[in-house]
């Protein structure tokens, strides 16, 4: 079964870290970040891959002629500034997703050790949708619940309603699934701080009937690279590994 990969990239373009360059760009081992999530997330060589950027971002460093020359067959869509949060910006590549066919969605600043595009699409075998997930507590993080049967049946963003906080990454086996539920979500102005994001929009599948499973990952696995300390700790694991 082949699989469909969207990154959602589109995130602040402000400096990082206290450089010059924004977090795409940040560079760990003299590679940008984005090198490394891609190659994490299976998108490199990957021609059903979408790749989503800011526009301002584009504009100032030139980041999707980054993303092209490392990923050459993969689409590039830039989003406007104002779009609110992760959700409302996946929206913005419905237009080059096949609706019938599997979709992984990701974070564009997250790298999970292993093959993860595999995990997912075994994962998906039987089930509507598929979300990974590792041990946590603290409620930075976005959390499922699941029922008797192992399947979700609540979503929360920054609210620790169960032990399985998301990695971030989410598949869907058909692409119609993922932005029916982001729109339903929109429609019903479920924000969070004032943001749209994509775990709750979960919750419009569940309501819909679907069937969503979990696949846990060990904590050591994941790899948030969203600030300095967390790319610290993935450049430690990679030394240590």
């Amino acid at each position: 079964m082949s699989i469909q990969t969207l990154v959602l990239a589109s995130g602040p373009a402000d400096e990082f870290g206290g450089g010059p360059w924004p977090r795409n760009l940040y560079e760990i081992d003299g590679a940008p970040l984005i090198e490394h999530v891609l190659e994490g997330l299976g998108v490199i060589g990957n021609e059903a891959s979408v790749v989503l950027l800011r526009k301002s971002e584009q504009a100032r460093w030139r980041t999707g002629d980054v993303v092209g020359l490392l990923s050459p067959e993969s689409s590039v869509c830039f989003v406007p500034d104002g779009c609110e949060g992760a959700a409302g910006s996946a929206l913005w590549a419905k237009g080059v997703i096949d609706m019938d066919k599997p979709l992984m969605v990701a974070n564009g600043d997250i790298v999970v050790d292993g093959d993860i595009v595999d995990l997912v699409k075994d994962e998906l075998v039987g089930r509507d949708g598929v979300v990974v997930c590792f041990d946590s507590v603290h409620p930075r993080w976005s959390y499922v619940s699941v029922d008797e049967e192992g399947f979700v049946n609540r979503a929360k963003e920054k609210q620790p309603i169960s032990r399985n906080a998301t990695v971030g990454i989410y598949g869907f086996a058909r692409g119609r699934d993922f932005f029916d539920s982001v729109e339903a979500m929109i429609k019903k102005d479920d924000r969070v701080n004032g943001i749209f994001y994509v775990c709750p929009s979960l919750n419009q599948m569940v309501l819909a009937g679907k069937l969503i499973g979990v696949v846990e990952v060990a904590r050591e696995r994941y790899h948030s690279l969203a600030s300095v300390a967390g790319v610290e700790e993935f450049m430690r694991a990679r030394s240590e590994s």
